[in-house]
Parts: structure tokens; C-alpha cells; sequence
């Protein structure tokens, strides 16, 4: 997940109200996460990168795939009452964009002497990212691939917008808008 022109928000803000703004937002965020059994690998800036699946796995493909788009749903039910109260104190309301994909990637200690984290890469982490920011581009606040699509269940609502070229890969993919209230 990745806050929507972050950088225009930010300029027009003193930096100490910036960090309180992120931290409340990555508590909501993290909350989401955690309560959906996922993992933060990290804060990339604005942006949240979640794992779900590793180091712990719901025990099955499609439980990991959508306990992912629980915790989006999740993010964007926190993020409205979040930017309820930013409204009502006439600050200017946050939007975020959200890429899932799934599929298979190293987990493990990356890194080299004196300094290892715990990550995830592949193609699967960098094609969420390029899905992310397709949101822009897609009007849509929330996408996911066509394998995460796959593994949802019909209580989860979705539509097909189109097949897309992702930039880094060779063949281009279905993409789908979650629907949420």
C-alpha cells in the first residue's frame, strides 16, 4: 500500500506533523496486517510492504491469498475513519493505492556482515509493487492479479478491468478492481 501524492501532501506540511500523520496511519496499517495473520517486511517511505504466508502460512495457498485482501479491506475501513476525524479538524484526507499479487518468493536473511534483514523478493514481490501503482493510472484504490483473483471466494467482489502490460515483464496480465464500500 502506498499513500496517493504523498509528495504534494507533504509540502504543504511542517515535517513533525508529516511523521505524526505517518506513524497514525502505519498503526492502522500495521493493525490491518497483524489482524490477518501477515507479516510488515517494511516501510518503504510512504509505502507498506506486507507478507502473508511467510514466515508463517495459514496452511494453504488460497487462506494466505485472501487473509492479503482482508487486510487491504481492512486498511481502507480504517483509512475512511481515519480521514473522518482528519475532515472534521479541516486537514486534507489520505488516499492509499493497493497491489496484491501471489506466487512464490525467497523469504530469509538478506543481507551481509554486521547487517541481515528478513525480506522477501522475486518476481511475485516486485509484480505487487508494479500492480500498486497501476493504481493510478487504473483510477482504482485497490488491484490485484489475476492469481490472487483465482483463490478468492465469491464473497470477496472483484471485477476485470483489462490486461495490462506490467513494466519489467515479458507478458502482460489480467488485472482486477477490488470492490469495497
Amino acid at each position: 500500500a502506498d499513500i496517493r501524492s504523498f509528495t504534494t501532501l507533504s509540502e504543504n506540511m511542517p515535517p513533525d506533523r508529516v511523521a505524526a500523520m505517518l506513524s497514525e496511519l502505519r498503526q492502522l496499517q500495521m493493525k490491518a496486517v497483524f489482524n490477518n495473520n501477515g507479516m510488515v517486511d517494511k516501510f518503504i517511505g510512504d509505502a507498506i510492504m506486507a507478507v502473508f504466508g511467510a514466515p508463517r502460512s495459514s496452511g494453504s495457498f488460497g487462506g494466505d491469498v485472501a487473509n492479503a485482501v482482508r487486510a487491504g479491506l481492512e486498511m481502507h475501513a480504517a483509512l475512511a475513519v481515519f480521514n473522518a476525524a482528519r475532515k472534521a479538524t479541516g486537514e486534507t484526507e489520505i488516499r492509499i493505492g493497493i497491489g496484491i499479487h501471489a506466487g512464490e518468493a525467497f523469504a530469509g536473511n538478506l543481507g551481509g556482515e554486521g547487517q541481515l534483514e528478513y525480506t522477501v523478493i522475486g518476481d511475485v514481490v516486485n509484480t505487487a509493487s508494479r500492480i500498486e501503482h497501476l493504481c493510478k493510472k487504473a483510477q482504482a484504490d485497490f488491484l490485484i492479479s489475476e492469481t490472487v483473483a483465482g483463490e478468492l471466494e465469491a464473497s470477496f467482489k472483484h471485477e476485470k478491468i483489462g490486461l495490462v502490460k506490467i513494466r519489467g515483464r515479458e507478458k502482460p496480465m489480467w488485472i482486477h478492481k477490488v470492490i469495497h464500500s
